[in-house]
């Protein structure tokens, strides 16, 4: 009678842990682009050693979702997260960081093309995120970048690293 009564229980416990890992995308770098993927990477300082969370929005249920939250920094700075094709709005925060706000950031999903997306964290506590040109036609065939957005992304690049060395 007990064996019966634990059979369930050990088939909710099998269902669980098939479902826990599916909730999260986890940072991956495969050695080819997997069809119908497309990848995020969320470029940082990696000595500042950030614990990241990602969250999706989802529009059915007007909320962020969690798709990645790790304690462990990943490798060189770099968080590479595989979507689907498509829109996505994503917010990020850190978990060994006390920021006052979480970043967003829309993002459009290109199949086997990788979206860069650097974040970097200023004094009041905010993380910020940036990337050159307009995500419109970020990784088409007509992806461009204009001059002025080259120099401001250079400009930008340049502050945040004079702020940071003079910490």
């Amino acid at each position: 009678m007990k064996q019966l009564k634990i059979i369930p229980f050990l088939l909710a416990l099998a269902a669980l842990a098939l479902w826990v890992p599916g909730c999260a995308t986890q940072n991956v770098n495969p050695p080819q682009a997997r069809a119908n993927t497309g990848y995020v990477d969320f470029h940082a300082d990696p000595s500042v050693g950030l614990s990241w969370e990602v969250a999706r929005f989802d529009d059915r249920t007007q909320s962020f979702k969690n798709v990645f939250s790790e304690l462990e920094p990943p490798p060189d700075g770099v968080l590479r997260l595989a979507f689907a094709p498509g829109h996505y709005r994503l917010r990020v925060t850190f978990l060994n960081r006390i920021i006052s706000q979480p970043a967003e950031v829309e993002v459009e999903v290109k199949d086997g093309k990788i979206t860069p997306v650097q974040v970097a964290l200023i004094p009041d506590g905010t993380a910020v995120l940036a990337g050159p040109g307009t995500i419109d036609v970020a990784h088409t065939e007509q992806e461009h970048l204009a001059l002025a957005d080259l120099h401001a992304g250079i400009d930008l690049n340049g502050r945040l690293a004079n702020h940071f060395l003079e910490q």
